[in-house]
């Protein structure tokens, strides 16, 4: 539905680069979601990123979608890291693109700088419920399983239906020796049905 939309927009005003970086957003997103094959969803993402950067490259959300597409279709964390580094120079009030740096930063081992920037994102915008997640994802991979499972905790209580946080609820729980009622969270998370 989102891509409709921001199709239906750029019908109406084919130069608004918002709806282009939307589109952009929404394109990567959709494989994860759904059936649509990667290279598919990569390829219009592309094509709306570029047309984005044609439109207006020196803003905080086109810098911020370039680096969501170096992150899901390159794997280029570097160039990623560099382009949430300037969506944040151009907006410092950015929650997204300090989200997003944050998922960068975990991706390369960088535990605590990445908890930093949850922390910046969260005090931003305090109603982004993947924020959690990946703070719970972050306390994961830094072997600090007892607080990424309150973490996971603290996101579904506060959105039940963010995805993949049952899931990652449950592999912490694997790590502390609850395997029955982390095997439980593995199976009831909706992105494992």
């Amino acid at each position: 539905k989102a891509i409709h939309y921001f199709e239906e927009a750029l019908r109406l005003e084919p130069d608004y680069a918002s709806a282009w970086v939307g589109l952009v957003d929404a394109q990567l997103l959709l494989p994860w979601m759904g059936p649509t094959p990667r290279a598919e969803a990569y390829t219009r993402a592309k094509a709306a990123l570029d047309r984005a950067l044609s439109l207006a490259p020196e803003t905080s959300e086109v810098q911020a979608a370039r680096g969501n597409y170096l992150v899901e279709a390159d794997w280029n964390f570097t160039e990623a890291e560099r382009a949430y580094r300037k969506a944040i120079a151009l907006d410092p009030d950015n929650a997204n693109a300090h989200q997003w740096l944050a998922e960068v930063l975990g991706f390369s081992h960088r535990y605590d700088e990445a908890l930093s920037e949850l922390r910046l994102a969260e005090q931003l915008d305090p109603l982004i419920s993947a924020v959690h997640k990946i703070r719970a994802r972050t306390l994961y991979a830094a072997g600090r399983f007892a607080e990424a499972v309150a973490a996971a905790d603290h996101t579904m209580a506060r959105d039940p239906n963010q995805p993949w946080v049952s899931y990652g609820r449950g592999h912490a729980l694997v790590k502390l020796g609850k395997c029955a009622e982390g095997i439980a969270a593995i199976k009831a998370d909706a992105m494992t049905q």
